[in-house]
């Protein structure tokens, strides 16, 4: 079937039945023709909500591009002639490798007329992505598993994401894919600052990782401050009043961090509070890369939405774990989400965390791949353990000691 065909045909089944988009995958840029990109990114964004006919896709694209074929009332309906067989999914896969093949002939044409370095992992990374959307699980073969196995009994691993040496080797060789990592601490205690360590050590100790960060209760201008307050090491209160409490030689160093940033690909997101948003978001973005490539930073688990918002908060929290594990291992990347403990911990005397102390706890604990917690030490007061929880990839209920320093928010472990 011809292109446009293939798409007037998928589209028009979708519009038949837009609950499809939730159950089938559905991108947009599989779609060559603008208005059918259109159409196709109406459907997704407004089935999350509830279920559209053709005048709330019209407005929808109508208040994007007014011009659009999508906005003219006599073109959607006009779509509805195109179906010849009811097979979304299989029209949907069809779509979805035709744009792998024209991302590898556009990458193979750069290549032969610039044979450079980007060009050549653009390459790589296109013949990666045809591979991966023509294989389907769906046989339950699971050859290609104990192939990798068999090459593991002889062979590192080299799909982590490093970050700290005692902290890697106790995952196994760094964050690797496919893994929720939940990091859980009483208040003041440092998540937020930990999970930026971590995005600095992520873009630091490996070559092209790809980093989302979702904040749900800071604005993108705080979380780049305490970015550069702790690469510059220069005191957060400080940096909060540069223009008269730093020196030019402290500005000059925030301006080498503020280029350090900018060259790495770093994204932060403060207006995605609903799991199905955050999980959109995160699909663009991993969607093809390299295993060990990407990395998503949710902070934190609790200012998570869900379209149902009159369900039991327990069932909330559990459908947040749930959407996010599923998608780590759809896609094959780690998600790491922090956590808010239980506010009983704070009228014990031993306040050591535990799993039962994570808020909504049951389906965070049984969703999660590896939780880690955050404590003060009890008789260094600058010293915080990371506690490994939970670990399906190693060893569990060990601490990993770090010097934490508060005024810049800067996490070093610590050499014994």
């Amino acid at each position: 079937m011809e292109q446009i065909a293939l798409e007037i045909d998928t589209l028009a089944e979708l519009l038949m039945d837009a609950s499809l988009t939730k159950v089938e995958k559905v991108r947009p840029e599989w779609f060559t023709k603008l208005a059918h990109q259109e159409i196709a990114e109406a459907l997704v964004e407004l089935s999350v909500s509830r279920e559209p006919n053709i005048y709330d896709i019209q407005d929808y694209v109508r208040s994007k591009n007014p011009l659009s074929d999508g906005a003219k009332e006599e073109y959607l309906l006009g779509l509805f002639s195109g179906v010849n067989v009811y097979d979304a999914k299989g029209k949907l896969e069809h779509l979805e490798t035709r744009y792998y093949e024209r991302r590898l002939r556009e990458a193979t044409s750069d290549f032969t007329k610039t044979p450079n370095k980007q060009n050549g992992i653009r390459l790589k990374r296109a013949i990666e992505e045809l591979d991966k959307s023509k294989i389907k699980d769906t046989d339950g073969d699971f050859t290609e598993a104990l192939e990798e196995m068999d090459y593991e009994l002889d062979n590192l691993k080299e799909d982590g994401i490093y970050t700290y040496p005692r902290l890697d080797e106790l995952l196994a060789g760094g964050i690797q894919p496919a893994r929720l990592i939940v990091v859980g601490a009483r208040p003041g205690v440092g998540k937020s600052a930990f999970m930026n360590n971590l995005t600095i050590q992520a873009a630091g100790m490996n070559e092209g990782v790809a980093t989302d960060i979702f904040t749900l209760e800071m604005t993108k201008k705080q979380l780049v401050s305490r970015f550069l307050s702790n690469l510059a090491e220069v005191n957060s209160y400080r940096m909060a009043k540069a223009a008269t409490m730093l020196n030019e030689k402290e500005k000059e160093k925030v301006r080498a961090k503020m280029k350090w940033l900018q060259s790495n690909d770093i994204k932060i997101y403060n207006k995605q509070h609903n799991v199905d948003d955050i999980v959109r978001e995160i699909r663009k973005r991993a969607e093809g890369r390299g295993v060990g490539k990407y990395i998503a930073m949710i902070d934190y688990l609790q200012l998570v939405t869900v379209t149902d918002q009159n369900k039991n908060r327990h069932l909330q929290v559990g459908e947040v774990t749930r959407k996010l594990k599923l998608l780590g291992n759809e896609l094959n990347v780690p998600i790491v989400l922090l956590s808010q403990l239980n506010r009983g911990l704070e009228h014990r005397q031993d306040k050591r965390p535990t799993k039962a102390d994570l808020r909504e706890s049951g389906d965070i604990e049984q969703d999660a791949d590896i939780i880690l917690f955050l404590h003060p030490d009890d008789e260094d007061e600058g010293l915080t353990n990371v506690i490994v929880a939970k670990n399906r990839d190693g060893q569990a209920d060990i601490s990993v000691p770090f010097r934490f320093f508060k005024s810049t928010g800067r996490f070093e472990e610590e050499v014994y």
